[in-house]
């Protein structure tokens, strides 16, 4: 940025290193500068390649957000990655490392990169090796597809049916398709013979084509990139006299190819051959070192780490002995590189250790603290610098805080200009953007002022997606199926029959005792996967009434469900409510304050959440967003608006934890507004109670935060307006139906990281109004996860590990009677660490004072029950350890994992379980699950998926769970749907079943597509079709992903439309009968029969009605079928 760059141009301190820079000299040493300053200096001497080492990841981070913001040029951004020495069942991969790599591999080493000595120290291939598994592949171009796909298994890809995620690949005749990690899409390579004929991109979502591409970049898909030569060598001499462990490590290798303990194999993979990131750039790179002696004295300690931790393997008996180091050489990554373009950076000017500067310039200047929560301070030392004649350039997070700062100095006399505006002449210069410290120049009367610690900025938002979970995509032989009309049965398999020279495909179901039941696959639309208790499962037999019997009772229950739950809501919507007025200039200065960039889903919802409020009946809605997602935000603003309208709210937190923190939050947000904000929980004593009750009764409190104690009948609301739930699964209806019932015209907002399934459930049904926020925050990591047997040495090395870096360590044994021994058992793992236990039952004092603790920083590890799901948010504690996860539901693990990773640095999560145990099957997708759901924003997605594993439950208590497993879920919503429909006053006209015979081959060939699991999906999705749009949108699918549509596939599209045509004007048959096609009709109304006779006199020769009994209409063909005259005839009728 200019305006920065110019800061330093008459420096005199900066004019000399100019002058020793341009006599050559090499290393020069930099004094006086650190933090964001530092960050200033080097975007001051940058060039177009540069390595800038820091001493660790989270300094690394800071100094990449910092010169991201001041540099015009692109900034990469490089982390570190831990070396796994154990073998772990699932680790999930940072993909961000190889992006880097494969950045400067096409760049030819140019690049600015911000790392830290830790993950310039790790190993990484030699840049050929790495090269030569990269590939650019244009349009026109001739590739054997056979070694491409070779090439792309060696480099990582799993070869799959269909790619659904980063690192997969999938060949299907003469399409490839791909994912790499450089494109948040994924591609589709269309092959004519051995040239490429296209390249489109594609969402793995869906499977569509989004637009075409002239060339693309193939990246590996790990890290490690190996020969096969490679491989063979490391197996041959690890292969010499190795222990039972090794032998089961070298086996895996032998078929697998790849496992993720290959790290502890690292120097016999590539010996004298491994390098650096310093490999990867230009030789004539700027070096930069920022504070040098505390990256020395990182690598040391370092290197001492991973010398422990391959001791620690070998007395395990993991590896039989050392086999060379793991670590890149600090004499080859930093010593050789010093004598050319290299700087040390530092605060202080002290010895650095085998250097020796060839110049020191020291800098005057001085770091400016952070001025969060203290805006009248700022405004004064803003003053004082513009009157000592200082040019001041202020960097604020967003335009509104940018205005409203300029307002307020404009208030006390001071002009000021937005950069970027017109005229824009002033000494004082407001910037929206991001430093992590302010900074002064004395010698060029320059003070950069930043007004908080760290900003968030606003990222691109990703399009919403609704999920409607298609549950036969992943059925095979074995599984339960549920059709509409007959009942559960056990799927067998697909089988191509052929009658009367006309061949299709049919779905072989299982019945009741010998009952066997083929359905055609063009019928998909009347099946669902069986999701339910399997225990007692039991089949239905075939022209029995046992089925329809178990579904009238089912429905039944289902109307009086409905009715309570319809009741209800309707009467939220007919009665009138309070509609709040719109926003106040207060509630303007009010959002002003907030000090992060809204994200574009937060507006929306914020938005969404406002016209709710403003309109005359009572709100519901519930706010889905992933933890750290500014959920909290959005409700508090909806809070004021309520306050500012003369009304008061209930905020209900499950835990006395975080109701505590949400009280400060809103207490100091609400500061200087004259809003009173209190707090009901067991952190209160009696008599503090009773006087806040006595307070909200008379209308003296305006915002109450408490947990169940809200719910209690001595809680009087003279005017309540709103209530918020936050962490709505952790509530059962009773409990939000009891402060609902006491106010039926209250505006309800609820807030969930993960919807439990029964609420899910109820938004996606239409009872409940649902917002998202899906953009994520820009400081922050998805969670490294890793699923593992319970092992001593990978739990002691994780926490000292985390314990290493500064953090500290949530351990959750969820069983409060064997609490103390767990923790005596960590304590005797770690000795000398702080280690305390918290439960459920403890005093409030008791815990009270150990969770403050911990936020202090007092306890290295807390032992604790899944007390701390929804407690505080502490920013230092960034690995998690997890007893026995396969006991947990899915969206309880995936709480539990956001209560780390809440700040900078990576966190980690060991999902364990006993090493002996054989996991269910529902444990093993729950895990599994998580690991897929590694990024931000998938706390939705894994309610979706938690509704495949556990169905949605009960809408309002237990007694329905029965009737799910008799019919199944997805027949279950559908029957509770018809029955809300019903009380609603909905209620449509039953449309018939129409069957349609064709005398065509009408099937998904199985050289067309090979994967029984695609053929299903696509055959469900040319079920759904219900229109023109729908045909073209499936048919542009298929084509698209496997190549041109044959007859038999293409008949099958037009056969499913023609089906939803005739449905329209019930038709309850379609029959073909040699040149003639027959349709026959259920009931004939006067519009269709009007519409009938139009079309008989404009084609006499060739159609006739009947009106029979069974009405039909005759339809004569030609030589030859034409679907396309058929259409048109129906929809000529619709």
């Amino acid at each position: 940025m200019t305006e920065f760059k110019s800061i330093l141009s008459e420096n005199p301190s900066f004019l000399e290193l100019q002058a020793e820079r341009k006599a050559g000299k090499s290393p020069l040493y930099l004094a006086g500068v650190s933090d964001s300053q530092a960050a200033h200096l080097i975007d001051s001497v940058l060039e177009d390649t540069a390595l800038v080492v820091c001493k660790d990841g989270f300094t690394a981070l800071r100094m990449f957000r910092d010169l991201s913001f001041l540099s015009e040029q692109q900034v990469l951004h490089f982390p570190t990655r831990e070396y796994i020495f154990h073998d772990v069942d699932t680790a999930s991969r940072d993909d961000s490392r190889i992006k880097v790599l494969s950045q400067l591999c096409q760049s030819e080493g140019k690049g600015i990169v911000v790392t830290s000595i830790d993950a310039l120290a790790k190993v990484l291939p030699p840049p050929a090796l790495f090269m030569e598994s990269t590939a650019r592949i244009c349009a026109g171009q001739e590739i054997d597809i056979d070694a491409l796909l070779k090439k792309l298994i060696n480099a990582g890809y799993t070869r799959c049916d269909m790619v659904e995620g980063r690192g997969q690949c999938s060949l299907r005749g003469g399409i490839l398709d791909l994912f790499g990690f450089q494109d948040d899409l994924a591609y589709r390579i269309e092959f004519f013979g051995d040239e490429v004929d296209s390249i489109r991109t594609f969402d793995p979502f869906n499977q569509s084509s989004v637009d075409m591409a002239d060339e693309i970049f193939i990246t590996p898909a790990r890290e490690l990139i190996y020969s096969q030569e490679m491989l063979d060598s490391l197996l041959k001499e690890a292969s010499k006299k190795p222990n039972e462990k090794m032998k089961d490590d070298l086996a895996k290798l032998q078929t697998a190819g790849y496992a993720p303990f290959l790290d502890k194999y690292l120097p016999l993979l590539y010996r004298d051959r491994g390098a650096s990131l310093c490999d990867y750039l230009d030789r004539n790179c700027q070096l930069f070192l920022v504070e040098p002696n505390e990256i020395r004295y990182a690598y040391q300690n370092l290197q001492k780490q991973v010398s422990e931790d391959v001791t620690a393997i070998i007395e395990q008996e993991l590896l039989n002995k050392y086999f060379g180091e793991y670590l890149n050489s600090y004499d080859h990554m930093i010593y050789k590189r010093t004598n050319q373009n290299c700087f040390l950076l530092s605060q202080f000017v002290s010895k650095v250790q085998d250097i020796d500067p060839q110049a020191i310039v020291q800098f005057e200047g001085k770091l400016i603290g952070s001025y969060r929560d203290k805006g009248s301070l700022l405004c004064d030392d803003i003053l004082y610098y513009h009157e000592n004649g200082y040019r001041v350039i202020l960097v604020v997070s967003g335009e509104n805080r940018a205005n409203h700062l300029k307002s307020e100095l404009y208030e006390r006399g001071v002009r000021s200009s937005l950069y970027g505006e017109k005229n824009q002449d002033s000494n004082i210069l407001i910037i929206n953007g991001h430093l992590y410290s302010g900074f002064l120049y004395q010698g060029s009367k320059t003070a950069v002022i930043s007004e908080f610690e760290a900003v968030k900025q606003t990222r691109k938002p990703r399009k919403t997606k609704k999920n409607a979970i298609n549950s036969l995509a992943d059925i095979k032989p074995g599984d339960y199926i549920v059709h509409v009309n007959h009942g559960i049965g056990q799927y067998l398999g697909q089988e191509l029959i052929t009658a009367a020279g006309v061949s299709r495909d049919y779905l072989k179901v299982k019945y009741g005792g010998t009952d066997v039941l083929y359905v055609s696959a063009d019928q998909l639309d009347m099946f669902h996967k069986y999701v339910g208790s399997k225990e007692h499962i039991k089949l239905n037999k075939l022209g029995g009434k046992e089925w329809s019997r178990v579904k009238q009772k089912v429905k039944e229950s289902c109307r009086e469900l409905a009715e309570e739950l319809v009741k209800l809501y309707s009467e939220r919507e007919h009665t009138p409510g309070h509609a709040f007025a719109p926003d106040t200039p207060w509630q303007k200065e009010f959002e002003d304050t907030f000090i992060y960039e809204e994200t574009p889903d937060q507006l929306k919802c914020i938005s969404e959440v406002k016209e709710d409020m403003e309109k005359p009946h009572p709100m519901d809605r519930l706010l889905c967003g992933d933890v750290g997602y500014g959920k909290t935000e959005v409700a508090m603003r909806a809070a004021f608006k309520c306050v500012m309208d003369g009304h008061q709210v209930a905020y209900l937190a499950p835990t006395t934890i975080l109701a505590y923190q949400h009280y400060n939050t809103f207490t100091s947000r609400m500061n200087g507004f004259g809003v009173q904000v209190e707090m009901l929980s067991r952190f209160k004593s009696p008599k503090e109670q009773k006087d806040i009750l006595k307070r909200l009764k008379d209308g003296k409190v305006d915002i109450v935060i408490g947990t169940h104690r809200l719910l209690q009948k001595d809680v009087t609301f003279p005017k309540l307006g709103l209530l918020v739930i936050d962490e709505e699964q952790r509530f059962g209806v009773k409990h939000k139906e009891t402060l609902v019932e006491m106010k039926s015209n209250i505006d309800v907002l609820s807030m969930t990281a993960t919807p439990i399934p029964r609420t899910l459930n109820m938004s996606m049904i239409g009872i409940r109004d649902m917002s998202v926020i899906e953009t994520p925050p820009l400081d922050r990591h998805p969670i490294r996860t890793y699923v593992l047997p319970y092992n001593p040495s990978v739990i002691k090395e994780a926490i000292l590990r985390e314990k290493a870096r500064g953090g500290q360590v949530y351990y959750i044994h969820n069983v409060v009677s064997t609490i103390s021994q767990c923790a005596k058992m960590v304590s005797d793992l770690v000795p000398g660490l702080s280690v305390r236990y918290a439960h459920v039952r403890m005093s409030e004092t008791e815990l009270e004072e150990i969770m403050m603790q911990v936020q202090n920083g007092d306890v290295d590890v807390l032992v604790c029950t899944t007390i701390i799901e929804t407690g505080l948010d502490i920013p230092n504690v960034n690995t998690m350890i997890v007893e026995q996860s396969d006991r947990f539901g899915l969206s309880q693990l995936y709480q539990l994992r956001g209560r780390v990773g809440r700040s900078d640095n990576i966190a980690f999560a060991y999902l364990t379980y006993q090493a002996e145990k054989v996991l269910s099957e529902v444990a093993q997708k729950r895990l599994i699950a998580l690991r897929e759901f590694t990024e931000f924003g998938s706390g939705f997605k894994i309610a979706m998926r938690d509704l495949e594993i556990r169905g949605a439950g009960n809408v309002l208590g237990p007694e329905q769970h029965g009737h799910i497993d008799n019919v199944g879920y997805e027949m279950y919503c559908q029957l509770l749907a018809e029955a809300i429909s019903e009380v609603k006053g909905e209620t449509k006209e039953k449309e018939p079943e129409t069957q349609v015979d064709f005398s065509v081959n009408s099937y998904i060939p199985e050289t067309y597509i090979t994967n029984q699991q695609n053929r299903i999906e696509i055959y469900k999705k040319i079920a759904d079709i219900q229109n023109d749009e729908d045909y073209f949108a499936v048919y542009d699918e298929i084509q698209d992903r496997f190549s041109t549509i044959p007859e038999p596939v293409n008949n099958l599209l037009y056969i499913s439309l023609m089906k939803h045509l005739a449905k329209a004007i019930h038709i309850s048959e379609i029959k073909q009968q040699g040149k003639t096609i027959l349709f026959y009709f259920e009931k004939i109304t006067p519009e269709l029969l009007e519409k009938l006779t139009g079309e008989i006199t404009k084609n006499k020769n060739k159609i006739l009605f009947s009106a029979g009994v069974r009405p039909y209409l005759s339809y004569k063909i030609d030589k030859k079928l034409n679907f396309e005259n058929i259409k048109n005839l129906l929809q000529s009728l619709i």
